[in-house]
Parts: structure tokens; C-alpha cells; sequence
């Protein structure tokens, strides 16, 4: 009778895990609908970051991002935009040269990482597969590795760990790889939720490993341990959005 009940105990738990089963995309447009991502393509977005003003514009395809800084009586301008970059001081273009392609890097991924996750939805070179479920802080996350097969000039990152709260469908933490720091693996703590015209903007903070001998799986208990350095904080002030409908 035991052997019975341990049996159709084991078939139970294993039917239950069937049905638990997540479809990678779907679940993560449920909850880029929930944070407002969506809505991003069609938009115009601006904030400030310190003494930095920042403007992002998405339509479609097209994109078009800048970042202005006034020192003095000089006004700093970036821009990266499709198959595109400019920088120029008080209106005037300068060469384009390697800091400029490390700044183009930079301000594209910012902008990027606003988009998550909608930004992996549609695209058919990020490879999406579901991780075993994480518990980071007391919390149940559900856990999507994106994988990138084919990575463009400007791409900075191959593999993001997305970690999704099972409850409230947000994503509080990101794990990532970072090209200019091989060596080195990044977790990115979100924070400060706030809704403007439907979409959620976050403040954050990141980490960065202290060793090169670590591997993405085990950044959230390497965080628990408070065994990551803290690297940079992104805290958008005076954020506007206007949608296009």
C-alpha cells in the first residue's frame, strides 16, 4: 500500500510541475504589459540624471537617443540614432573617435535597459529559457535567462538573468555579462517604482563580482552575502513621457 501511495504521490508532483510549465515570451509580455513597456515604442521620453538631461525617442524601429551636458559656457552633445552617432560641443560636430564609440555603447544601453523586457520580445536573436525559481531576500522569483546568439556593433551584453516576482510580476533584480568587463559579472538591484502615462520607471543599483571565477546562477546569493561591490546608482529625476497613440 505504501509503494501505491509513494507511487501516485510521485505522479501527482510530477502532473503538478507539468502544469507550472511557463512559456518564456508569454510570460514575460504579461509582464511587460504589467510594468507599461509596451507602450515604450511609441514614445518620448525625458529625464535628467544629475547635471545630464536626457532625451529618448522610439518609433517603431527608429530610435533616437541624446544626452546634453552645459560646463561653463559649453553645451556637450550626444546622439545616437539607426546607423548613427554624433557628438559636438555648442552645436558643433567633432570627430568621431574611440571614446565617442564607448559613449554611443554606453547611451544606447541605457536606454535599453528601460525597455526590459520588451526589448527581448520580438527579437528573434535573443534566445529566452526559464531557470529553476530563486527565493532572493524571502521573495519567490521566477528566473529567465536571455541569451543573445548573434550580437550588433553597439551591443554590450550576451546573457541577461532575468528575476521576475512570482507575486507582483516585476522584475527586481537583473544579472548581466558586460563587454569592457569580462572579467567581471554585474547584478542590478531595482528600486523606487513610479508610474508616468502608464509607464514604470525605476531607480537602481549595481554590482559588480569581486573575482572573475563567478558564474551568472549565483549572483543573488553572492547579493544576500553582500559579496558584490557596488558600482553606480541610476536615479532619473523629472521624468515626462508623451505617447504617440
Amino acid at each position: 500500500m505504501k509503494k501505491i501511495l509513494c507511487l501516485s504521490l510521485f505522479v501527482l508532483c510530477f502532473a503538478c510541475k507539468e502544469q507550472v510549465e511557463i512559456n518564456p515570451r508569454v510570460y514575460l509580455g504579461n509582464v511587460s504589459t504589467q510594468l507599461g513597456k509596451d507602450k515604450m515604442d511609441r514614445s518620448l521620453v525625458t529625464f535628467d540624471i544629475n547635471d545630464m538631461e536626457y532625451v529618448s525617442m522610439r518609433a517603431g524601429n527608429q530610435y533616437h537617443f541624446s544626452m546634453t551636458r552645459t560646463l561653463d559656457t559649453t553645451t556637450f552633445k550626444a546622439q545616437a540614432f539607426n546607423g548613427g552617432f554624433d557628438y559636438s560641443e555648442n552645436g558643433i560636430l567633432k570627430n568621431y573617435g574611440a571614446q565617442n564609440i564607448q559613449v554611443e555603447k554606453q547611451l544606447i544601453l541605457l536606454n535599453r535597459f528601460m525597455e526590459i523586457p520588451q526589448l527581448f520580445l520580438n527579437d528573434n536573436s535573443a534566445i529566452i529559457t526559464q531557470k529553476d525559481e530563486v527565493i532572493i531576500d524571502k521573495k519567490l522569483y521566477q528566473v529567465f535567462h536571455v541569451k543573445y546568439s548573434n550580437l550588433m556593433p553597439t551591443d554590450l551584453i550576451s546573457n541577461y538573468y532575468l528575476y521576475v516576482h512570482t507575486k507582483d510580476l516585476t522584475i527586481d533584480f537583473i544579472g548581466y555579462d558586460f563587454e569592457p568587463a569580462a572579467d567581471r559579472l554585474f547584478f542590478r538591484e531595482i528600486f523606487n517604482r513610479r508610474t508616468v502615462e502608464g509607464i514604470v520607471f525605476e531607480d537602481y543599483r549595481t554590482f559588480r563580482t569581486k573575482t572573475n571565477d563567478v558564474v551568472l546562477d549565483s549572483l543573488p546569493q553572492l547579493f544576500m552575502k553582500n559579496q558584490l561591490d557596488l558600482t553606480a546608482a541610476f536615479t532619473p529625476e523629472n521624468v515626462k513621457v508623451t505617447l504617440d497613440n
